[in-house]
This record gives C-alpha cells, structure tokens and sequence, in this order.
C-alpha cells in the first residue's frame, strides 16, 4: 500500500486526471525546459530537411551556401534512423544447449565468497 491508498494507480490515475495536476506537471517541464536544447522533434526535423538537401552549409570555396555533402546526409539518415528505432538489436540469450536458462538465487554470502576467490585467483596470476 503506497501513500496510504488501497488502490495507489487508481488514486494516482485520477489525480492526473485533475486538470490543476496536470497544469503543474506541465509548468514545471516548461520551467527545467531549457529553449537552446533541440527538442527530438526539432532534430528529427533538421536531419530529415539535411537528408533531403534543403538545409545548406556556406562553403567558403565556392563562396556560397550549398546542401550538405553526402556523407552528411547519410549520417543524418543513420542519426534519424536510430532516434526512430530502426535499427533495434536484438540478441537472445540460452542456456545450455540452446535450452531456456535457468536461474538461480543465490545467498549474498556465497556471491561474497565467490568473488572473493575469484579476486584471489586473478591476483594470484
């Protein structure tokens, strides 16, 4: 039992319902929002607008703007790509055999115990 409620996720949902509630929370994210940080919407904006070359650079060779060289472009595609999850990693994990894992408790004393041969063996090198 949380704050002294029965039921603390029905209390705390209906508390977020409370427009004051939701008021404050939002006055508070503006108030530690700092406006010289891009939000992830404004740089997933500005990548896609590199991707497309319409965002420009000025390039003191040619002495004028120009759309961003390739490289760029490509990894504002990656950096875009990765802020969407696109590109998610999956790994799984077996035990033996390829068989499911198989997890054991183990008491702090023996965990203790454990490392502490192991300090030993590496030390002892």
């Amino acid at each position: 039992m949380a704050a002294g409620y029965a039921h603390p996720h029905v209390k705390g949902s209906q508390t977020l319902e409370k427009v004051s509630v939701r008021e404050a929370i939002e006055a508070l994210r503006l108030a530690t929002t700092n406006p010289a940080i891009a939000t992830r919407e404004q740089r997933q904006v500005f990548w896609s607008r590199v991707i497309r070359g319409e965002e420009t650079y000025f390039d003191p060779k040619l002495g004028r703007e120009v759309p961003y060289p390739m490289k760029a472009r490509l990894r504002a595609s990656e950096l875009l790509g990765k802020s969407q999850g696109d590109f998610v990693h999956r790994r799984e994990v077996a035990g033996r055999g390829g068989g499911a894992l198989r997890i054991v408790q183990v008491p702090p004393k023996e965990v203790a115990q454990r490392v502490e041969e192991l300090r030993e063996a590496i030390v002892g090198q």
